[in-house]
């Protein structure tokens, strides 16, 4: 089954999280944690968004029936953390 939405269709395919954790060993991410834990808004709006995003990845990994909205899940993440490279 294919759906649409805001950011296109989502399709079944290989679940690869390399990207995912290659963000959190991230300069990049470093420094956002670094900024929000001295108070930057930015900063704690980006890990806030992280965060709600990981937690509805890690839902979707779960239901083992889900692949195609894992992977959709993986890619939303990856089109946030491409705007900080």
């Amino acid at each position: 089954m294919q759906f649409e939405n805001l950011y296109g269709p989502w399709n079944d395919g290989d679940v690869d999280l390399t990207a995912v954790n290659n963000w959190f060993d991230s300069d990049t991410w470093i420094n956002i944690c670094d900024h929000g834990e001295q108070g930057d808004p930015d900063s704690l709006q980006m890990m806030e968004q992280v965060h709600m995003m990981l937690s509805s990845l890690i839902f979707h990994m779960k239901q083992t029936h889900n692949h195609d909205r894992t992977q959709y899940e993986i890619d939303l993440f990856n089109r946030l953390t491409q705007e900080y490279k």
